[in-house]
């Protein structure tokens, strides 16, 4: 397979002084698109789980998390290599060397086309003898998950085929139009399995046209790769061993973290079927889900800090980097906490409102808050070190943790008959360590920033801030303990004021505060001028 539609290769840039290449200018404008972007994809975290649970039940709604937790293992095949190639554009671009930037992405493109092949005929064989491992725990839904999946199986293939595209879109710093396809994919996605829904549909079909329409979204993307990167080829040609090899080693440092994420998250959910049933499992994802929200966003932010690391590291800038560590972790603080505090304080109305009475719990959402804070908090952290290529010994500290903790899960649920929640703490009790004393202690040395500064700037003033808003919370908590759609409707906007009051004085730079005050000058005079 060859896709070549640029003359031979020239230089991509001519006058790269003049350009943006690390993508420090378009950081906020990208990290606020992928919010808007995510959005969708919140809306639809809550619209379809409820569906699922009205229109077909809360166990079959148990065997559609099932069957994505079962899927979702095969992610970490390409997920490290995808990462290599953003980190190999961005690299490449920022000294103008497109030849570079083609031979790392043919040399990935056709090791992905090889995955993709074997993710496919994996499900398959997973799909086929389900019923020789899981006919107790599923009973008469045995043959659906089967179709279930079967078709994510085929559409995680479809993914992980076009997945180097993504990676060049977000080497040349365009997460706007990465997330803006992704986005348009959620949302085709949703309204096609809100209609299968409401027609009648079982989770059979809901797969199949998860199928179709991931397929049909996710392949527009292809053609716009060559416009926003020019003189980019792929050609098996260009494909070179070494290359590759050098991707592979970079992917595998990242390998690490997402099998600890694969310890800590399906084979958690594997577990809870196991032990406890489908039942339980869609009781613990609900709230799990709402943390994954807030991991998402803090996500769309801190996957923007691996390019822009990748090319500082080429322009040798380490002033730069080693205050880019402080503020990147600092702003990473400032999204988390307030979402955080919201979750700990007002998860079980929220899970009350949006799934109803059955699923109401006001400890596990704190308890998985809590137990996600420290991995949270350092997401910024590990991306820099990604963007560096130091992501190594990070990732190793998480494995360590992730395997410590789904070990201490399953002797909770195994030998002491342990609940959702129960387990969910022995889970969780090792990421304290590796995340919040290893990888800091590693990082300050291998980058040489201030660990005191990093925590007194980068975790505890952004904690401070946030003491208006908890207070307030807390309030709105008990005086409207017996409402809570009056709890979150008046509670969450006000003490969300306490905090922009309290970041504005005390948060907020007096440069920035100079050009939000100027742009508000500036929009106020435009409007008299107009009229």
């Amino acid at each position: 397979m060859v896709i070549d539609k640029t003359q031979p290769a020239v230089s991509m840039d001519k006058n790269p002084k003049d350009q943006d290449l690390t993508g420090k200018n378009r950081r906020v404008y990208n990290v606020m698109v992928g919010w808007l972007g995510q959005l969708v994809f919140v809306a639809s975290g809550f619209i379809l789980p409820r569906m699922i649970d009205t229109n077909l039940g809360k166990e079959t709604l148990g065997v559609w998390d099932f069957a994505w937790s079962l899927i979702t293992y095969f992610e970490f095949i390409y997920g490290s290599l995808t990462s290599s190639v953003s980190r190999f554009v961005a690299k490449h671009r920022a000294v103008g060397d497109i030849d570079g930037v083609s031979r790392a992405v043919s040399s990935a493109f056709f090791v992905l086309l090889f995955l993709a092949l074997l993710v496919a005929l994996l499900s398959s064989c997973i799909a086929l003898f389900l019923p020789y491992f899981m006919q107790s725990q599923l009973g008469a839904q045995t043959k659906d998950a089967q179709w279930v999946i079967f078709f994510l199986g085929a559409g995680l293939a479809v993914k992980i085929g076009l997945a180097v595209f993504g990676g060049i879109l977000t080497g040349c710093h365009r997460w706007d139009v990465h997330h803006g396809i992704n986005t348009a994919n959620r949302l085709v996605t949703l309204l096609g399995m809100i209609a299968v829904l409401k027609l009648g549909g079982g989770l059979p079909v809901l797969a199949f046209v998860y199928l179709c329409l991931e397929t049909l979204v996710v392949s527009s993307r292809c053609s716009l790769v060559f416009r926003i990167c020019p003189g980019l080829r792929i050609n098996p040609r260009l494909a070179h061993r070494n290359t590759a090899l050098n991707m592979w080693r970079f992917g595998l440092k990242t390998l690490l973290p997402d099998l600890g994420d694969l310890l800590s998250n399906q084979t958690f959910n594997l577990f809870l079927v196991w032990f406890l049933g489908p039942v339980a499992l869609a009781s613990y994802n609900r709230p799990r889900g709402l943390v994954r929200n807030i991991q998402v966003f803090v996500r769309r932010y801190a996957f923007t800090l691996i390019p822009t690391a990748s090319s500082l590291q080429a322009m040798s800038a380490e002033k730069e980097i080693r205050e880019l560590f402080i503020r990147s972790c600092q702003t990473g603080a400032y999204i988390v906490f307030p979402m955080f505090s919201v979750l700990v304080i007002d998860g079980g109305p929220i899970l009350q409102i949006w799934m109803g009475p059955k699923y109401a719990d006001n400890i596990l959402p704190a308890v998985l808050a809590f137990g996600y804070l420290p991995f949270l908090l350092q997401l910024p952290l590990n991306s820099l070190l990604q963007g560096f290529n130091s992501h190594g010994w990070p990732g190793l500290f998480k494995f360590i943790a992730s395997v410590t903790g789904i070990g201490s899960a399953f002797i909770a649920l195994n030998f002491f008959h342990s609940s959702a929640t129960g387990a969910a703490i022995a889970l969780f009790l090792p990421f304290w360590i590796s995340e919040f004393i290893a990888t800091p202690l590693f990082a300050a040395k291998k980058q040489k920033f201030s660990l005191r500064q990093y925590w007194l700037s980068g975790i505890l003033k952004p904690l401070l801030l946030m003491t208006p808003m908890i207070l307030c919370l807390l309030a709105f908590r008990f005086v409207y303990a017996a409402h809570p759609i009056w709890m979150l409707l008046v509670g969450i906007p006000a003490s969300l004021s306490c905090f922009a009051i309290s970041y504005w004085f005390f948060g907020v730079t007096p440069a920035i505060q100079k050009k939000i005050n100027s742009f508000f000058q500036f929009s106020r005079y435009f409007k008299n001028q107009s009229s």
